[in-house]
């Protein structure tokens, strides 16, 4: 019997961020990840990403080869509660020096060990089926009118509302330094906040934070120099892979639109 081994995503990340070298990144979480492809700019972004966690790597790589550009994202989701109080300790550590012995010992998976386990006493033997013969069928697209659409609209949003007042977290004060001290070294920075889809949208309107977190974003970029760029609402729900992610053949595309609306002198 084969076992089915499949590529670690995070060893792949962690290869990437290592050899990254160019002037150009993206960084942020899985919008960044998902959302961002094309020549011209690394995309640094990880799924699951706090936003501590993402400011420190964005100061390590800029430590270890200087940036000129930085798509920096700006969406509201990065302050919810589950974000901001994230244990982020180690995270940037495990990326640049010599992993542990065990995988479990990594930061990145220490935080879903308990869903390893349950998953494997719930049942041991999917660690043992063999690897499929042939490739699965891509799922068929999702319904952006239909039910379970609007339903995950939901759910995600309810995970992803703001805290009150992220102008007072400490998360904020070190996005705001981190941006300060890019432009000071003369990098061009953009905050980027990422499309979402109508069902999304309208599910968050019912929580003033979301409004609230975009505004401040707002006021963060014009009061540190930093570009801004807003497509919450910029993306048809046709583009999407799900609720608040772009799928990949829209990607390259929405891409260029972001560089443009950053840097609209930018060549190169």
């Amino acid at each position: 019997m084969r076992v089915a081994m499949q590529v670690d995503p995070y060893e792949t990340y962690r290869a990437r961020f290592r050899a990254a070298a160019g002037e150009a990144i993206a960084i942020g979480d899985s919008r960044t990840a998902a959302n961002i492809a094309g020549p011209g700019v690394e995309n640094l972004g990880q799924p699951g990403d706090d936003l501590q966690s993402v400011l420190e790597k964005l100061a390590a790589r800029h430590a270890r080869r200087p940036l000129r550009l930085v798509l920096l994202q700006a969406d509201p989701h990065q302050f919810a509660a589950y974000r901001v109080f994230k244990e982020s300790a180690g995270k940037l550590a495990d990326l640049v020096e010599a992993p542990p012995p065990l995988a479990m010992l990594r930061p990145h998976y220490r935080q879903y060990l308990l869903g390893y386990w349950r998953a494997a006493l719930a049942e041991p033997s999917r660690f043992l089926r063999p690897a499929p013969a042939h490739a699965e069928a891509p799922p068929p697209p999702p319904d952006p009118n239909g039910k379970a659409w609007r339903d995950l609209a939901d759910s995600r949003v309810q995970f992803h509302v703001p805290l009150a007042a992220p102008q007072g977290l400490p998360v904020h004060a070190a996005y705001r330094r981190t941006i300060e001290a890019l432009r000071r070294d003369g990098v061009a920075v953009c905050l980027v906040t990422h499309p979402v889809s109508r069902a999304y949208r309208e599910a968050a309107a019912r929580y003033p934070s979301f409004a609230a977190a975009l505004a401040l974003y707002d006021r963060t970029a014009a009061e540190t120099g930093a570009a801004r760029a807003n497509f919450w609402d910029q993306v048809e729900d046709r583009d999407f892979a799900d609720t608040d992610h772009l799928g990949a053949a829209t990607a390259p595309a929405y891409t260029t639109r972001v560089l443009r609306s950053c840097f609209p002198g930018r060549s190169g």
